[in-house]
């Protein structure tokens, strides 16, 4: 097949995130023969405007001089750059479309649902992977006080993330977030048989050397923190207020303190928002637990550290999947995260037991995110916390049996032949 992949970013990135999913499509869809045309955003830091003429075939569009990523600057210049890359890649793909057998959009909600309503007479199929439904990630930062929208923003946001009903395909990468592309439908009056047979849920994945082997996992969580005094806890996410992680601050500070134990914690990402990273700073200087910042560090790097860490713990208010936490188990480590529709997802099993505080299924423990995590959040981690110091052999057999399931279940082979299927239909 010769298939058009549209993303704003393409690459590597210490996060996950659409650029590596895509690139990671990409390399496996090749590798099976098919001919791919990668459609992208030329920025400051990729190296050439167009690759052409390679399998695959790069084709970087020139929005405006001098930018690092698409998203810098304010909302308005970010969301009107954005449009302007929409428009001008459903120019090319009108003049280029017969050329494609799909074409396969990815990403910020004007990509996914914008561009397949402007092409969608010039393309044979068109397929959309809608990454997160960005809305409810506003919603979540208002209630912080972390956003600069309003009732009003997030209705003409909906209402745009409704376009995904004009691709072909719709893909989900968990049940969850196909309900609440249905919720999104309903809203807007849209009947759900209409969208209701062209949704699929396929994830995202990792690669086969992430796994490390069982013994490598026995060996690093040998020893328990409560026997030498010490736990090293891994964060690994965008520094972004969707992500919480002031939360995990607070929590772990109240479980050293309950547990008297030393626990160090290492914050590991890219900047989203500048300001945010400013208020983690301040309250990583004030304090009870040692708090690291590794900001942009490479691939292995981020591999050395959640090799080193003990606990992953990820605080997020709104994760549509969370691969970080695929990531952080197929390198041992023993997961703590919200109960958000993806974390939850990622680790939910055929058990769950029921806590006050949040559940412990067969892979991980999740903390009760709760209607206000302002008042609940931190202790509910501090709990989940707590239980896993006290029940750390338990811990360990968690983590070995997740490592089993991220193998079964998130390797990227299987996931890009539920790709193929899918264009094929």
């Amino acid at each position: 097949m010769n298939i058009a992949m549209i993303s704003l970013q393409y690459g590597k990135s210490i996060t996950g995130g659409g650029g590596v999913h895509v690139e990671e499509i990409v390399s496996r869809l090749v590798e099976l023969g098919h001919r791919v045309t990668v459609l992208s955003i030329h920025t400051s830091k990729t190296v050439t405007k167009s690759e052409s003429g390679e399998n695959p075939a790069i084709v970087r569009f020139l929005v405006e001089e001098n930018i690092e990523h698409p998203y810098v600057g304010s909302k308005d210049e970010e969301l009107r750059r954005i449009r302007k890359f929409c428009e001008i890649v459903a120019e090319w793909l009108i003049i280029h479309g017969k050329e494609f057998d799909v074409a396969h959009m990815h990403g910020h909600h004007m990509v996914v649902g914008l561009l397949p309503r402007l092409v969608r007479n010039n393309i044979k199929r068109v397929v959309t992977t809608v990454h997160a439904v960005e809305s409810l990630y506003e919603m979540e930062k208002m209630a912080t006080g972390h956003s600069e929208g309003d009732e009003e923003h997030i209705r003409g946001l909906r209402r745009k993330e409704s376009e995904y009903r004009f691709a072909d395909a719709i893909v989900a990468p968990s049940p969850a977030v196909k309900e609440q592309i249905f919720d999104l439908m309903e809203e807007f009056g849209i009947a759900l048989d209409e969208v209701e047979n062209r949704i699929k849920v396929i994830t995202s994945g990792i690669d086969d050397g992430m796994l490390i082997p069982v013994e490598a996992i026995e060996e690093k969580l040998g020893t328990n923190p409560r026997s030498c005094g010490k736990l090293n806890v891994i964060l690994l996410s965008r520094i972004d207020p969707s992500k919480g992680i002031q939360f995990a601050i607070e929590g772990l500070e109240k479980a050293a303190g309950k547990k008297n134990i030393d626990i160090a914690l290492w914050i590991v990402g890219r900047v989203s928002v500048d300001s945010y990273l400013d208020e983690l700073k301040e309250m990583a200087g004030r304090s009870t637990i040692n708090i690291e910042f590794h900001i942009d560090v490479s691939e292995e790097r981020k591999l050395e550290l959640l090799d080193k860490a003990a606990v992953y713990i990820l605080p997020t208010l709104q994760d549509t999947f969370g691969i970080t936490v695929v990531e952080a188990g197929a390198r041992g480590n023993i997961i703590v995260t919200t109960d958000t529709v993806g974390p939850r997802f990622v680790i939910d099993g055929p058990t769950a037991v029921e806590h006050d505080w949040g559940v412990v299924t067969d892979y991980g423990v999740a903390a009760n995110k709760t209607d206000e995590p302002l008042m609940n959040l931190s202790e509910n981690l501090s709990r989940g916390i707590e239980w896993v110091l006290d029940h750390w052999e338990e811990s360990i057999g968690m983590t070995v049996a997740f490592r089993d399931k991220i193998k079964r279940d998130y390797m990227w082979d299987a996931i890009v032949r539920a790709y193929v299927d899918l264009y094929r239909k």
